[in-house]
């Protein structure tokens, strides 16, 4: 191949790069609530000593549920931040209609 080719072949490389990278930058999965949160709610603890004693005396549970350090002070609010959920839209889901899948399916006994 002589040099023009080359180079024509390496911008090409490049400008595919170059998509690939713009492509893979603006992928950034986004969660919304499904339900909206109240205020009260949003403020409170996310890890709360009830639910940890709740969790610990159910036999059935398989685990133990302890207070971690690190996320025992974040309220509802911070963690839904932590983890990216994006308020409800103002529309909400009213075009969703939500179902028991008992209601399709007829389950045997």
């Amino acid at each position: 191949m002589n040099g023009r080719k080359m180079a024509t072949i390496q911008q090409l490389y490049f400008a595919i790069l170059l998509l690939l990278l713009g492509a893979i930058s603006n992928f950034h999965p986004q969660f919304i609530a499904a339900k909206p949160v109240t205020k009260s709610k949003l403020n409170s603890r996310i890890l709360q000593d009830s639910i940890i004693k709740q969790i610990n005396e159910n036999p059935m549970a398989g685990w133990e549920a302890a207070m971690n350090p690190r996320f025992s002070n974040y309220t509802v609010s911070q963690f839904m931040h932590l983890l990216g959920v994006k308020p409800t839209p103002a529309k909400g889901f009213a075009e969703f209609s939500y179902f028991n899948s008992s209601e399709i399916f007829e389950v045997a006994n």
